[in-house]
């Protein structure tokens, strides 16, 4: 990436849809910065969040609650007057970035990727269109002819905190470790869901740790209840290392969002519960691979059906290597390269530099 390449990453994250996009966008700059670019992220996300995303971006400009795309193109010219450019890059990740709006951003000039999951727009007006799910391929994505379709597992995008730091094989620790992890925010508090099932159940030597993030509305109320039912349960707060919570646990159990493909990088045996539309083909193509087993929409999920179903899962040993080798192939950790090198075809230095000139105008 040659100096002054800027990618400007516009999403959101809030208690209605999670912290998923903006992760999938860290991932993104991370990956970015290590070919010499700068990014930028561009949306609405709390502190805690910000925080973490300053160590992959070079700058969080926030937004709050913006609909207005006009608004929202003067924020990325202003961005780009404060730089000297040689290219730009616009990412957009999230569902209420649809046709309209993507036309309208496309209008700066710059080439713009689109991040998606399940094709749900008539026409997509972008020049990259990017899905990492299991299955991508065979969407019929509406879009403008020279538009660059990057689809499958082979393009997940790995954050760079979680890279290098996978090893050849797991050690392989004593008893169970089982590993609660429900996104960062989970409204429906499922995570208090799966800790009554944990607490129906009666095993030897179980480890039981629960991941949360700091805008889950239910910390206060998931540490009351593991404290008078669950005394052992540890609970972390905005975990500040993943890779370590993964090479600790023998098994977990998870949303079907964005860390899905954390757990499979790392192998980690893993059932999978559908907390939001756009998380049911990820899980039942994960669960076809064998990579996961899929328990279905959380709704259909009480108490006690989870423990029958988490005690069966784990009196099955030996289908918990297996699973952790399918899940390990799936994801090789070399999908955000893939999409920059991509991207780095696609950019023009010669065409950028005469549509840069437009911001003086």
């Amino acid at each position: 990436m040659k100096p002054g390449a800027l990618l400007i990453c516009r999403a959101d994250a809030n208690m209605n849809i999670g912290t998923g996009h903006v992760m999938r966008c860290m991932a993104l700059a991370d990956a970015w910065a290590k070919c010499g670019g700068e990014a930028v992220l561009l949306g609405e996300c709390d502190s805690a969040l910000r925080n973490r995303a300053a160590k992959s971006f070079s700058s969080v400009q926030i937004l709050f609650n913006s609909t207005d795309s006009d608004a929202e193109k003067q924020a990325i010219r202003d961005i780009c007057r404060s730089r000297t450019l040689t290219a730009v890059w616009i990412v957009l990740d999230g569902y209420r970035f649809d046709s309209d709006y993507q036309r309208a951003v496309s209008e700066l000039g710059y080439p713009v990727l689109v991040i998606d999951d399940y094709a749900h727009l008539d026409y997509y007006a972008a020049d990259v269109i990017l899905n990492q799910n299991a299955g991508a391929e065979h969407f019929n994505y509406q879009t403008k002819n020279s538009a660059r379709l990057l689809l499958g597992t082979e393009y997940v995008l790995m954050r760079g905190d979680l890279l290098q730091k996978r090893k050849t094989e797991k050690e392989q620790t004593e008893g169970e470790h089982i590993l609660i992890t429900m996104g960062g925010v989970d409204a429906p508090n499922l995570t208090q869901r799966v800790l009554e099932a944990l607490a129906q159940m009666k095993r030897d030597k179980t480890s039981i740790r629960v991941l949360m993030g700091s805008a889950n509305p239910h910390i206060c109320s998931v540490k009351d209840y593991a404290e008078s039912a669950l005394p052992e349960a540890e609970i972390v707060i905005q975990s500040d290392s993943m890779a370590e919570q993964y090479y600790w646990a023998t098994a977990a159990i998870s949303a079907a969002g964005t860390t899905s493909w954390e757990l499979c990088y790392f192998g980690v045996p893993s059932m999978l519960i559908q907390i939001a539309d756009n998380q049911q083909a990820l899980a039942e193509h994960l669960g076809k691979t064998g990579a996961v087993i899929n328990l279905g929409w959380h709704e259909r999920l009480s108490a006690g059906r989870l423990a029958q179903l988490v005690e069966a899962f784990l009196m099955e040993k030996e289908k918990h290597s297996k699973m952790s080798g399918i899940a390990r192939a799936l994801v090789d950790g070399k999908g955000a390269e893939r999409v920059i090198r991509e991207m780095r075809r696609l950019l023009s230095s010669k065409n950028q530099l005469s549509k840069l000139s437009k911001l003086t105008k």
